[in-house]
């Protein structure tokens, strides 16, 4: 009986210990890497567009941009920004394009600041069209399709009623403080209907430099892996996120002490 309680009792360390070391790398893995204050995103004050009096045009694939022949100011953009991520700065761009009419061209400018304390890189404008979500391409023209698909390019699709254009997301350092200029463009195609509303979303986001920079110099010297291939590789770990081998570490060692105790009992 002394026996097989003293091994019950090892069992039950075992278990707890195992326990433990999955609980405490969980614990790593949910501690926030970013220590220093982030904040990025539209400065308020900036937001302009080019639609202020008479209407302009332009020929697909937004060349040849022009004053509409006969004057005319019928077509209207409300643009307005929103904080959707919830962590103080604007980050969306809500756009109302209001009687609409084929030919239609706008441009809005934005100016976007680093407000925090660390550097940051890496920015992406998110397109939202019709519950779809696409990553704008730098300078390449997406289309927004009648049936709410999102495609990007440089022919035009027949059934497109609208294209647009983003330029701002660059590639470089911004430092804290420092203001990036940030452009996009639209133009109504000959698919749309007359005197009608388009609605669309363009969400910024981006990352601190010390972090993007920190996995792709250690990745890329051990795998020659980018930080997406590590994101993707970090969401396909194991629940005891990443730190397994402590777990059962932690079991085999119980054993074994398990077992040495049971043969000196013997003894």
């Amino acid at each position: 009986m002394k026996k097989m309680a003293c091994f019950l009792l090892t069992l039950m360390l075992v278990f707890f210990m195992m326990d433990y070391a999955f609980a405490s790398s969980e614990l790593i893995m949910n501690t926030t890497v970013q220590t220093s204050k982030f904040g990025w995103g539209i400065l308020e004050n900036t937001l302009s567009q080019s639609d202020q009096g008479a209407d302009q045009t332009c020929d697909p694939g937004l060349e040849n941009l022009r004053t509409v022949a006969e004057s005319k100011d019928v077509g209207k953009t409300a643009v307005s920004v929103e904080d959707t991520n919830k962590d103080g700065q604007h980050d969306t761009l809500k756009i109302e394009v209001g009687n609409a009419y084929p030919s239609y061209y706008n441009r809005i400018n934005i100016g976007i600041r680093n407000f925090g304390e660390v550097a940051v890189k890496k920015h992406k404008a998110v397109i939202n069209w019709q519950g779809k979500t696409e990553v704008l391409d730098e300078g390449v023209i997406c289309y927004l399709h009648k049936n709410g698909n999102l495609s990007q390019g440089t022919s035009t699709p027949d059934d497109a009623v609208l294209e647009l254009r983003w330029s701002g997301s660059g590639g470089e350092i911004q430092n804290p403080g420092e203001v990036m200029d940030g452009v996009l463009e639209f133009h109504v195609l000959q698919a749309a209907e007359q005197n009608h509303s388009y609605c669309f979303d363009v969400t910024l986001t981006t990352e601190a430099a010390e972090v993007a920079d920190s996995i792709d110099t250690e990745e890329e010297g051990k795998t020659g892996s980018k930080s997406e291939d590590v994101v993707a590789g970090i969401i396909d770990l194991p629940k005891t996120g990443g730190s397994a081998v402590y777990y059962y570490l932690a079991g085999a060692a119980m054993l074994l002490i398990g077992a040495v105790v049971t043969i000196l009992r013997r003894k």
